[in-house]
């Protein structure tokens, strides 16, 4: 049996991936799969790293028997691209992902070319529906039963150390490290992507910020296995620096010096880029993070008016993030800056408080990117539902305009900025004050 698993490109800006980090879902899917089912063949397309969908949708195999398609809000409209072409091939097409997790009934109600969904995770569920003929027993599948639509129920999840190794020869490696040369020539050349933990510290205290689409569960990893994993990585595809994708590395101190204290020595020059929730960063966790060999950290500021920021759920003030990135400046450490402009109530002042912010950041900072991007209301997060009260519609509408939903956003919770474009442009300014120029799910900027 033939496979091919698909992460479209985004429509818009790039990706969450950027074409310098892979896929990991996919690989990790892969994985487990292939531990179960050794004759079979499975290959991943990654769309970031081609110019457009439709060099995508030329990798689709005539003989493959299913295809299955990442789905983000971002890249769904590539997605159904894909799978449209897919099944006029005769492959079955399944779904999976956030977006494919909010819409899985929609999507079957609307897309007769798309066969079934997975929503949650897919590890198990994607084995099931491959060896089960009785597709009610497959876990988080929501599918065609004749005319019915029926969602099957939520099992329990495969953590990270339950996965065997990962098989990184069906990557384009090369092409990730040229890229990632390009844009951070002084880091280590051979990227790797991976998670020390799943799940956000700060979501599962206090709830998901405003704009957070994304709901897994809470978990650390066992260190031994996690380095385990890693050293055979690095010996087996020469790996020399890890981008650990875990929402806040600092959210759980306790673990991040077990996991200090358990690298093998083998490993003890090996370098990491972590994210980090600033409100986390004291002397003591930079510390851990200084031991940890941290060569850049991903700082999620958003907005530096602190009604804006409670609005938001972030759980830290201005003043409190200021503090967190003189520590990390005083350490020569890059940092990747994230600001989301148009929540609840922003205006043009606390945009100017925002963009001042960015400016003074850069003046002490090493800002390897200033990433400013006007607020996504993503399906599945606080921000959409808050939309859906007012424009019910939107549960049933899978293909969604994202520009629309930004512009109808700021007309009805940000009543002072009478125009979005004013959005747009403050977003311009903080995201020419990086090094280089990054825009999640919105249009790329030129220096």
């Amino acid at each position: 049996m033939k496979i091919q698993l698909f992460y479209p490109r985004t429509i818009v800006g790039c990706g969450a991936h950027n074409d310098i980090y892979w896929p990991l879902t996919l690989l990790n899917i892969t994985a487990y799969v292939k531990n179960y089912l050794h004759d079979i063949e499975i290959n991943i397309w990654d769309g970031e790293l081609y110019p457009n969908n439709d060099d995508l949708i030329k990798k689709l195999d005539h003989h493959t028997a299913v295809v299955g398609v990442s789905c983000t809000s971002f890249n769904y409209p590539h997605a159904l691209e894909i799978a449209k072409e897919a099944e006029s091939n005769g492959s079955e097409v399944i779904f999976g992902g956030l977006h494919a997790t909010y819409y899985g009934e929609t999507i079957l109600k609307n897309r007769p070319y798309v066969h079934a969904v997975i929503y949650d995770k897919g590890e198990k569920a994607f084995l099931q529906y491959l060896t089960f003929k009785d597709k009610s027993k497959v876990q988080n599948l929501i599918w065609r039963d004749g005319k019915k639509i029926r969602k099957n129920s939520l099992g329990k999840r495969i953590s990270l150390d339950e996965l065997p190794s990962l098989d990184y020869s069906l990557l384009e490696l090369e092409k990730y490290f040229e890229n990632h040369k390009k844009i951070y020539p002084d880091f280590p050349d051979k990227p790797m992507s991976a998670m020390t933990h799943e799940g956000c510290p700060k979501r599962d205290k206090y709830g998901p910020c405003s704009f957070c689409s994304i709901t897994s569960s809470l978990y650390f990893r066992d260190t031994k296995k996690f380095w385990n994993f890693t050293s055979k990585a690095v010996e087996d595809y020469g790996f020399n620096y890890v981008k650990d994708w875990g929402d806040s590395l600092t959210g759980n101190k306790q673990f991040l010096e077990q996991l200090i204290s358990a690298r093998p020595k083998s490993l003890k020059d090996l370098s990491f880029s972590v994210y980090d929730n600033l409100s986390d960063i004291n002397q003591d966790a930079f510390d851990f993070l200084k031991k940890l060999k941290v060569k850049m950290i991903f700082a999620a500021i958003e907005s530096a008016n602190n009604e804006i920021l409670r609005k938001m759920n972030k759980q830290t003030t201005k003043e409190q993030m200021y503090k967190a990135i003189k520590l990390i400046s005083k350490n020569n450490i890059p940092i990747f800056t994230s600001y989301v402009l148009g929540e609840r109530g922003e205006t043009r002042k606390t945009l100017d408080e925002t963009l001042k912010f960015a400016q003074d950041i850069r003046e002490i900072s090493d800002v390897r990117v200033s990433n400013g991007s006007p607020m996504a209301i993503l399906p599945g997060s606080p921000n959409f539902e808050r939309l859906v009260q007012k424009f019910p519609e939107l549960k049933n509408q899978d293909l969604l305009d994202l520009t629309f939903l930004r512009e109808i956003w700021t007309k009805h919770f940000c009543p002072d900025i009478y125009d979005y474009k004013i959005i747009e442009e403050y977003a311009e300014k903080i995201g020419k004050l990086g090094d280089h120029i990054n825009r999640y799910g919105w249009n790329f900027l030129k220096k």
